[in-house]
C-alpha cells in the first residue's frame, strides 16, 4: 500500500503539478472549485488503480488478499503501519513538531470534518440512494473542502497532520482518540447508509 501511494501521489503531481493550487485558489467559487476536485478526483484514482496493479504485479498478490489483510488491521493501527513506511512531503518548519498545535489542528479539523458530515448525512436522506456514485462524488468533494479548510489555517493537508500525530506520538492521547472515534463513526454511517 505504500508503495502504491507512493507512486500514485507522484504521479498526480506529474500529470497535475499545479492541482492543489489550483484548487484552493477557487475555495470561494463553489463552481470552479467542484470542478478542479472532479478533475482531481479523477487523476487521482486513474493514477491509484495503476499504481496499486503495478505494485500488485509485482509482489504477485491479488486485489483481494490484499483487501483480506486490510480489513483484518484496525483502521487507527493500519494508519500507524503506513506511517511507519511512509513520510509524506511536508515542511519541517509547519506546526515545528509543537505538540500542542498539532493537536489543536487535529481536534480543528476533526470537527470541522464532523460538523461538514452532519450536514452532508442529513442530506443523504434527500438524495435517491440509486444515485450511489453522486453520493460519493459529494463526500469525497467535502473531504477536501475540509482538508483545504485545515490547510488554510495549519499549512498542512489531513495526510501530512496525521503523520504529525504519528510522529509526535500522539495517537494515544486520549482527545485525539475522542476525535478520532468520531470521525470514525461518520465514515461507518455514510459506508452503511
Amino acid at each position: 500500500m505504500s508503495i502504491a501511494n507512493k507512486v500514485c501521489e507522484a504521479t498526480v503531481k506529474k500529470s497535475k503539478p499545479d492541482i492543489d493550487e489550483r484548487r484552493r485558489e477557487a475555495f470561494g467559487n463553489e463552481e470552479e472549485y467542484e470542478k478542479i476536485c472532479y478533475e482531481y478526483l479523477e487523476c487521482k484514482e486513474y493514477a491509484y488503480q495503476n499504481a496499486t496493479q503495478l505494485v500488485l504485479g509485482k509482489f504477485n498478490i491479488t486485489m483481494q488478499n490484499l483487501q483480506k489483510v486490510l480489513t483484518s488491521i484496525a483502521p487507527f493501527e493500519l494508519e500507524k503501519k503506513l506511517y511507519q513506511c511512509e513520510k509524506p512531503d511536508y515542511d519541517d518548519s509547519v506546526l515545528k513538531d509543537d505538540k500542542y498545535k498539532i493537536k489543536e489542528a487535529f481536534v480543528y479539523f476533526g470537527n470541522r470534518f464532523i460538523q461538514e458530515m452532519k450536514t452532508f448525512y442529513n442530506m443523504m436522506s434527500t438524495i435517491d440512494q440509486n444515485q450511489q456514485e453522486y453520493i460519493m462524488l459529494r463526500l469525497m468533494i467535502l473531504k477536501l473542502r475540509v482538508d483545504d479548510d485545515l490547510f488554510f489555517k495549519y499549512k498542512v493537508n489531513e495526510i501530512q497532520l496525521r503523520y504529525l500525530l504519528y510522529k509526535n506520538e500522539l495517537y494515544d492521547d486520549l482527545e485525539v482518540k475522542s476525535v478520532h472515534d468520531k470521525i470514525a463513526k461518520f465514515d461507518d454511517m455514510i459506508n452503511v447508509g
